[in-house]
């Protein structure tokens, strides 16, 4: 039996460095995650029914980040999203490993989508190299990310079938339910450590999942590319759905993926508060994320990942790194 320690992003603190940065505004966000897709900031939108459609995916674009639209739709009405979007070069289009997906990249292809997201809870898994391999050789130039894996070795898997982006992690979404319902997972950080270690210089990485706050972004862009955001984003004005009233307060629908279809479920159906216009969660995560990069002593995110250092923390030093001992007004 083998067993080792796991940690998420609760568990660790950076610990910060000797800083130069004279001012966060001049710290560089951008990211290029190759073949020509280059964001102006690490943020992509969780390629979820309650998350992305065209509203969200301009918004995202012109902020500088990358919108993915969910697959949970017939291959036309899919196709009619992607042309109201108003930056193709920044929407990609999400696709599974069905026959019919063949059918839907073709025709999203067609429709000049650039980015494909090939999307499956367990991506080190036979069919879903087949599906990677399949739209590699007939896609060469498309950007091509596939996941999900929480695994160096899932990881590589990916990459040698020929993802260009691996998107890392399993079952730490606030909505998902994957490791209790299968007792299958590994905590955030380990698994983003895990694929860092050999994904440097052959392929990039995508944080999925888990992200709660811009410390938490900041983390994750240690060891990833890009972040992918779902809860945070939820209840933003440019979801898909309708506001829902309830005791005078109103709210959106926010559901895992799974919850869409007639098994396997691994995921739940939640309400989440309005939070009004994207840009204003957007841009509160870049300020913390800039702040960090300063704390560093980094103006870009590739050095942020050469040497950062960490301390693990207890569930005391959890409690006094949040305002505590005052009543928040």
């Amino acid at each position: 039996m083998n067993i080792i320690d796991g940690l998420s992003y609760d568990d660790i603190l950076l610990i910060p460095k000797y800083s130069e940065v004279q001012s966060r505004s001049l710290v560089d966000t951008s990211v290029d995650l190759g073949k020509n897709i280059k964001l102006k900031i690490p943020i992509i939108t969780a390629n979820m029914k309650n998350i992305c459609e065209e509203d969200m995916a301009n918004a995202i674009s012109s902020l500088g980040g990358l919108g993915i639209l969910h697959r949970f739709c017939s291959i036309e009405e899919q196709i009619s999203i992607f042309r109201k979007c108003q930056n193709p070069d920044l929407t990609g289009a999400s696709l599974g490993i069905q026959e019919e997906d063949k059918e839907r990249a073709e025709k999203l292809a067609e429709a000049g989508c650039k980015i494909f997201c090939l999307d499956v809870a367990h991506a080190h898994n036979k069919f879903v190299g087949e599906m990677t391999n399949y739209l590699a050789k007939t896609y060469p130039s498309n950007l091509l990310i596939a996941g999900n894996v929480a695994t160096g070795e899932g990881a590589n898997f990916l990459y040698e079938k020929g993802a260009d982006v691996v998107k890392v992690n399993i079952g730490s979404g606030s909505i998902c339910s994957t490791r209790i319902e299968t007792g299958n997972g590994v905590p955030t950080i380990t698994a983003l450590d895990s694929v860092a270690k050999v994904a440097r210089g052959k392929y990039k990485v995508i944080a999925d999942g888990g992200i709660t706050s811009a410390g938490n972004l900041s983390k994750s862009l240690c060891f990833a590319d890009a972040a992918m955001l779902g809860s945070l984003l939820a209840g933003t004005d440019e979801t898909p759905g309708s506001i829902i009233y309830e005791d005078g307060r109103t709210y959106k629908r926010y559901d895992g993926s799974s919850t869409f279809k007639n098994s396997n479920i691994e995921g739940v159906q939640s309400l989440v508060p309005t939070k009004g216009p994207v840009k204003n969660i957007v841009q509160k995560l870049l300020d913390g994320l800039r702040s960090s990069l300063s704390y560093q002593g980094v103006d870009n995110l590739n050095d942020l990942k050469k040497d950062p250092q960490f301390v693990k923390i207890t569930s005391a030093g959890l409690k006094e790194s949040h305002p505590h001992s005052v009543r928040v007004i």
